[in-house]
């Protein structure tokens, strides 16, 4: 079976549209919660920890 990975670098290098996938759209979403959890100064890196181990994947 062929991973995600190996089909997303085939496609780059064919010049292939690459489709908005689960994952990516899941880590876009991780990434921005991220971003505005750390401009919250008063939050310590264990809070931070702590969120995402808890809130874990979103829907």
């Amino acid at each position: 079976m062929i991973t995600w990975e190996i089909a997303y670098r085939l496609r780059c290098e064919r010049g292939l549209p690459i489709p908005l996938r689960e994952e990516q759209e899941y880590e876009d979403k991780r990434l921005y919660a991220l971003a505005h959890i750390l401009d919250n100064h008063y939050r310590s890196i264990a809070d931070l920890e702590s969120e995402i181990i808890q809130k874990g994947k979103p829907q």
